[in-house]
Parts: structure tokens; sequence; C-alpha cells
């Protein structure tokens, strides 16, 4: 920065820069104060790291900082939305499709597993633990809130007339208004996700009936061992299908929080910049010192053991207030 006659600051941002613009992810009065302790023949060093509050003033306060934005933001839903906050229930909507796939991609591996243990107690249990999780992934697809995600992304996609194979077709995905068919009278399967539904209930029927099969007598072990292999073989395609729809339910609810956003894009750009700005700060000082521990700490074999099974644990104290303008 010979430009502003700062040469000696080089590695170091006072104060007095902290609303330059090109110095707004660097953390503002960064100090490492070492502090040495002898007791006898035993000596200990003790760092600690200071820093600026993590804090955009490059971008002033003129609508609030960080918190005060956040805040707002959570005002204006309410305010648009009323009781149905419809960006949290797609957030929620999307950790619990989240983990309902994780649980789902376990327990077919666990099947396959016993699949080809052969045993046949554990098979009948999966079979009908894996019924029950498809039962339950179903029933999103009847969810109102899924089924308007669905619709209004299917709606926003641009489609030329040519591509309906008939009037009624086109009929079927067209909306026609708050005084006309609703989204929920009418018929408002997205296409891709009914052939999905189709698949896993046509699969999850062919394992049912192929695991009810070999409780049948007086079978060949050839044949025992073709019906493990098909129903193996539905399994991977029963969770491809359960993949596929999980994501096709995500980018409805992606769609709900782009629709929403879209309506607050300048508040949600900057919160976006305050967030990378303070993160930027607060992890470079949080660098800084695990830096000096590490340096200071290379023949501590307790603190490298430690290390590597545990991690570090960090501090963060705030001396100053930061309620004032910057909030």
């Amino acid at each position: 920065r010979q430009d502003k006659g700062v040469s000696s600051w080089l590695n170091f941002k006072p104060s007095r820069l902290k609303t330059d613009k090109t110095l707004a992810f660097v953390t503002t009065n960064l100090h490492l104060q070492r502090l040495k302790v002898i007791d006898g023949s035993k000596e200990q060093g003790y760092d600690v790291v200071t820093f600026g509050a993590p804090s955009a003033h490059s971008m002033k306060y003129s609508k609030g900082g960080l918190r005060r934005l956040m805040g707002n933001l959570r005002e204006a839903y309410l305010t648009q939305n009323g009781s149905d906050n419809r960006p949290n229930r797609a957030k929620n909507k999307r950790i619990e499709l989240e983990m309902l796939k994780h649980g789902f991609v376990d327990h077919c591996e666990n099947f396959r597993r016993v699949l080809a243990n052969n045993n046949m107690e554990e098979i009948v249990e999966l079979s009908t633990k894996l019924q029950e999780k498809v039962s339950h992934l179903l029933k999103y697809y009847e969810m109102t809130f899924i089924i308007d995600s669905l619709f209004a992304l299917g709606k926003s996609r641009p489609q030329s007339p040519t591509s309906y194979t008939s009037f009624e077709e086109h009929e079927r995905y067209t909306y026609h208004g708050p005084f006309g068919t609703s989204p929920e009278s009418e018929t408002t399967d997205d296409p891709e996700c009914q052939i999905l539904r189709s698949t896993i209930e046509s699969c999850m029927a062919q394992i049912s009936k192929m695991v009810n099969e070999l409780y049948e007598e007086n079978q060949q072990p050839l044949h025992v061992s073709q019906t493990l292999l098909s129903i193996k073989e539905l399994v991977s395609d029963v969770s491809r299908a359960v993949d596929a729809l999980i994501k096709e339910f995500n980018l409805g609810m992606t769609f709900v929080l782009l629709q929403e956003e879209s309506r607050h894009a300048q508040t949600m750009q900057d919160l976006r910049q305050r967030r990378d700005i303070c993160l930027s700060q607060a992890v470079t000082a949080l660098i800084c010192g695990f830096e000096a521990k590490v340096y200071t700490s290379l023949l501590n074999e307790s603190f490298m053991k430690q290390l590597c099974q545990i991690g570090v644990l960090a501090e963060f104290e705030c001396l100053l207030s930061t309620y004032g303008k910057f909030n």
C-alpha cells in the first residue's frame, strides 16, 4: 500500500484503515501477545491473539450491521408470509429429506448384505422396514407444500406448445389462475416424479412377492439363489429411484427459496457479503492463534497427540460492545 504511505504496515491493518474496501477481509488490529511464565526450572508460554471485533466497516451501516440485517430479513419473511413461513418450511423439508435419504441408503446396504448371507428372518424383517421407509417417503409426495413447489417449478420452465401431445395434456399442466382450477384440485404430478414413484412402487411390489416366494417349500437351491439375486437388483433400483425422487423434491424446495430470496435480493446480497467479511476476519485470527500454538509446541508430544485425536479448542471473548451502529 505504497500509495497511502503505509509501507510499514504491510503485514498489519490498523484501525485507521478499517473502512478501506481493498482490506475489508483483513482482520483489524491483529496482535499476537506471548506471555512466558518461569517457575524455577519450569517454563511455560501462553499466547493470546487480540483483534478488532469482526465487522464490515467498509460497507457502512446505513441499513444496519449483520445482526440487524438478519433480523430485518426475518421480519420481512414473517410480514410477507404471515404464519406460513415458506422459506423455513422449505429448509426444514430439505433437512428431513436429507436425513431420510441417508437412512434409506444405509438400510439398502444392510439389506444387500443380508441377502448375500441368505438369512431369511433378517430378509423378511428388512423387507418390511424397507416398505415402511418407502411409504414414509411417498407421503411427502402427497404434501400440499411439496406439490405446490413442484407445480410452481414446472410452470416456470419454458415449454413450447408443440411439446404437448394433446390438448388434454396441455390443460393438465396449465394453471388457470385463482378463479380457475387450482393446483390442488387438478393433477399436478410432475411427469418425472410420477415415473419415479411408479418405479419405486413396482419394484417394492416385486420385492414383496419374491420374499414371499422364498417361504415356499421344496425350492431348489438354484431358484433361491436366482431369487436373492433378483431381489438385490431390485433393491438397487429402488435406491436409485428414491435418490432421484428426493433430488426432485429438493429442486422444488430450492425453487421456493429462490422465489423468496428474489424478493429481497439486495438485502440477501448485503447479508452474504457482510457474513463473508466477518467470517474472514474471525478465521484469520483463529489461524494466527493456531499457527502460533503449533510453532511453540512442535516438540510437545502430548499436544501433538491431542491435536491428531481431538483437535484444537479455541475461545473467543469480546471485550468491547458491538451492539451500537455496528449491530
